[in-house]
């Protein structure tokens, strides 16, 4: 197996800044009001009126819904105005490669909503389709608005899949609360559908630059899967009999992580976790995890699932959000209440914290999602990016 690098650099994100977390926290306790008193008329009719909005707003939005599903059934994919792409050169580059960055306002002009939902937990992902970095295809989880948007970095073009798009797209496959995704070397994309308790199969099909539904299946004892994960260690090697690659998920409801074949058949099971994410180091032999209940960062070795390390964090001023990797097999940990990634040695030692001062908007807002710098096969070498994809909420 030769793993190459391709050139570019680590995250698209621009000017990191090593930040020393200093945090002082300040608390103000007020009387409360006096509750109200109303009698048993004013409190039915109060009821019946709330009833009334949130009837007219369901309806509101199923308008709404509708008038989106329409739109990207009809046109099924955005050309990009000119002004809707930010063009920043990114300063670690001696050829000052641009970062391309989709403004949020751009599917409000062409399709009438924002690009993503307001409260999402957003998962991305990343495929190459050759050695030019730019001609890379980003994949963006959505589990609000049930759909995967995916787009091409040096492109004008943005698409959607899912969105209970059934009735105008007859062979999408219709998500209900989708939380983690993982994209492999064959261009297979496997989605944790968390509410419908199933692993969806889907493949990016390059001629057509567009996402095709395979099969989705579900797995004994298996309750609300929230991330997915995969073992590549047998396709690096033969990326054209990826049999012996291993898939992890993790359950919520089950407070475990489950690892799979690529059959479903269940191999091996981590208990007494609560995890949220996860990501897979198959070059290095590791699992890392964030275990929600601790609000921890935790690295176990894939042999032998023993743990490696463990470092916690104080859920008052820290809330751990996604995994990536780069390419030096080290780990980028978001943090969404921080507002900074954490990054760590391939066996979970801390090396340090950063933040986005410099980047368009200042710093990062709410980092929510980080993928997996992806690998690209061309005949018998197996190249890696040293890219990294990010999402900001």
């Amino acid at each position: 197996m030769k793993i190459k690098n391709l050139f570019s650099f680590t995250l698209t994100v621009v000017g990191l800044m090593l930040l020393l977390p200093s945090i002082s926290i300040s608390q103000k306790y007020d009387a409360r009001p006096p509750v109200p008193v109303m009698s048993v008329n004013e409190f039915t009719a109060m009821m019946e009126q709330k009833a009334e909005d949130t009837l007219s707003n369901r309806q509101d939005g199923l308008k709404s819904t509708n008038r989106e599903t329409q739109a990207v059934s009809t046109y099924q994919s955005i050309r990009i105005a000119n002004g809707t792409l930010i063009h920043t050169p990114h300063p670690w580059s001696p050829e000052k490669n641009p970062l391309w960055i989709i403004s949020a306002d751009s599917t409000v002009r062409h399709l009438g909503v924002r690009l993503f939902g307001t409260d999402i937990q957003m998962d991305i992902e990343g495929i190459y389709l050759n050695t030019n970095p730019r001609d890379a295809i980003s994949f963006h989880l959505d589990h609000v608005r049930d759909r995967i948007i995916y787009s091409q970095k040096n492109g004008n073009w943005i698409k959607a899949y899912g969105n209970n798009l059934e009735n105008y797209n007859p062979g999408h496959y219709e998500f209900f609360n989708p939380k983690g995704m993982a994209v492999d070397i064959n261009d297979t994309i496997y989605v944790a559908d968390s509410d419908k308790g199933k692993i969806v199969k889907l493949v990016y099909n390059r001629g057509s630059a567009s996402i095709n539904y395979v099969t989705s299946f579900t797995i004994s004892g298996m309750i609300h899967p929230v991330d997915i994960a995969i073992d590549q260690i047998g396709s690096l090697w033969n990326p054209s009999n990826p049999d012996s690659d291993r898939i992890w998920i993790a359950y919520e409801f089950s407070r475990k992580l489950v690892e799979i074949d690529r059959g479903g058949n269940i191999r091996r099971q981590i208990t007494n976790c609560n995890p949220f994410k996860l990501q897979v180091d198959e070059q290095a032999g590791r699992l890392a995890y964030i275990d929600r209940s601790q609000n921890a960062f935790i690295v176990k070795g894939l042999k032998y699932l023993n743990t490696i390390s463990t470092t916690t964090f104080d859920p008052v001023t820290s809330s751990l959000s996604c995994i990536g990797q780069d390419i030096n097999n080290e780990w980028w940990v978001g943090d969404e209440r921080m507002k900074i990634y954490h990054k760590f040695t391939e066996s979970g030692q801390y090396l340090a914290s950063y933040n986005g001062v410099g980047s368009p908007s200042g710093q990062f807002d709410s980092p929510v999602a980080i993928s997996k710098s992806p690998y690209y096969k061309s005949g018998g070498t197996i190249y890696r990016s040293q890219y990294v994809f990010t999402s900001d909420r």
